[in-house]
């Protein structure tokens, strides 16, 4: 069958490849059927050019992934879709799908299939049952339309072996120019996911799609991976699971065979604060890291808790300065809006983030995702307003669980950028006298954000 895979304008340009997709593209491949792509998030005109992009490959199926900040976009396009002659099969997955299965079918009732969970298995029986034209109804892990009502199958187990997946399909996007964000080193960076699942239960993140059951790929199968990219061009690794920089063991073994193959590529990662120390940091950058991202969220003990991050803010600091120390720069991740934050404890947050003193900072207002914890605080007349929880570079109001009004937190979202960047230390010790380097990458990021700024303010 023609499969045309689709990734929708979201909130501003679409930044990374679509893992997701590419997972799904790769396995589609596999099983003997044609595999296109089209990223309506880095190209001009967006609707029209996606709509006329289809007219002209005419795919038996189109594939999305649906995200909560691209749910409007998405819906349009679909629509628009429906009414081709002759008309796609229809599929959706993603986290927006699986945690509003239901929902998201009567919001959008020309959607024909809709996965839920982790898609690979999921997808390719619906494609065989399509192409031979037979039943769904024993495919486990979909919901779809049938006289009239919406029915559902059972749900799937999640993969175990995830060595098992081929590699995702870089070469269906090498059209398509992604920026990345602006800490980056190599020209052409990849992405690349090591993990699935996780066993926290921190209440403002979506684990819809890979749940609480944490499964990793073995290094082995990961280096085999870079070095596949590295033939294609790639010159920097971003690995984007939540829980990479974890496990000392893995990582032990992943420097291994990094070391076997003679690879020195620069990457970055995300990490979990207080499972890796000095000695852990120190190898990391001796392999090639050069960043280590650490979500902490809140400067307020009490919220930690409150919010189930199980972690505290003194061990916190300790890990972003052993990680400085041993000459990785660190990137940290703030949250404004928890459920019980008022104007001080944001305050509060705001100044232990200038006291952690890390190379790379964000500041975010909480976003209440359907299939959150924090979603069931979200006001019931606000619940589907999708507008309003994927805010970001919209001109709405995001929407605030706490005591604080939604233009209020944004007033202070910006403050603790401008607070942050501008700061006397900041300037003196991460980038005049600078361990991690990236000196013109943070004199960049403390440009645009000023221009973000002077834009707001001449609206």
């Amino acid at each position: 069958m023609r499969i045309l895979f689709i990734n929708p304008h979201g909130f501003g340009t679409n930044e990374y490849p679509p893992l997701g997709l590419l997972y799904l593209a790769s396995i589609a491949k596999k099983n003997d059927h044609q595999v296109d792509f089209f990223d309506a998030g880095v190209v001009k005109n967006k609707l029209s050019n996606a709509i006329e992009y289809v007219k002209n490959k005419n795919p038996d199926v189109v594939a999305f992934t649906l995200y909560t900040v691209n749910l409007i976009d998405s819906f349009a396009l679909i629509k628009k879709i429906s009414e081709l002659k002759p008309k796609p099969v229809i599929v959706v997955g993603g986290p927006h799908a699986t945690a509003l299965p239901e929902k998201t079918l009567q919001e959008c009732p020309e959607i024909d299939y809709l996965i839920y969970g982790e898609g690979e298995n999921t997808f390719i029986e619906l494609l065989d049952a399509l192409e031979k034209g037979g039943e769904v109804k024993n495919i486990k892990g979909i919901y779809y339309h049938s006289n009239g009502i919406i029915v559902h199958t059972e749900s799937r187990p999640y993969i175990k072996n995830l060595d098992s997946l081929p590699f995702p399909s870089y070469d269906i996007i090498q059209k398509y120019h992604y920026p990345m964000d602006m800490v980056v080193k190599g020209k052409r960076v990849a992405t690349v996911i090591t993990s699935r699942g996780c066993p926290y239960h921190c209440a403002f993140c979506n684990k819809a799609v890979f749940g609480d059951e944490y499964r990793r790929r073995s290094p082995k199968n990961v280096v085999s991976e870079i070095k596949e990219l590295i033939n294609k061009g790639v010159d920097e690794i971003y690995f984007v699971d939540d829980l990479f920089a974890f496990n000392k063991k893995w990582l032990s073994e992943f420097y291994n065979e990094l070391d076997k193959e003679k690879i020195r590529i620069p990457w970055k990662c995300l990490g979990r604060v207080g499972t890796l120390r000095y000695s852990d940091f120190k190898a990391m950058k001796d392999h090639g890291c050069y960043v280590i991202e650490l979500g902490i969220e809140s400067g307020n003990d009490k919220i930690l808790r409150d919010i189930n991050k199980k972690i505290n803010i003194k061990e916190a600091e300790k890990t972003v300065k052993e990680a400085k120390i041993a000459g990785l720069a660190v990137h940290t991740f703030w949250i404004l809006g928890h459920r019980l934050d008022t104007e001080e404890t944001i305050k509060q947050t705001i100044n232990t983030a200038k006291r952690f003193n890390s190379d790379f900072v964000s500041f975010f207002i909480l976003v209440p995702f359907p299939g959150t914890d924090v979603y069931s605080f979200v006001p019931e007349n606000l619940r589907y307003k999708w507008e309003r929880i994927g805010y970001y570079h919209k001109d709405v109001l995001p929407i605030s669980i706490c005591k604080v009004p939604p233009q209020r937190l944004l007033e202070l979202e910006e403050k603790a950028f401008l607070g942050y960047f501008l700061r006397y230390r900041y300037i003196v010790d991460n980038i005049l006298f600078t361990k991690s380097g990236l000196r013109l990458i943070k004199i960049k990021m403390i440009l645009w954000r000023l221009k973000i700024h002077f834009k707001k303010i001449l609206k």
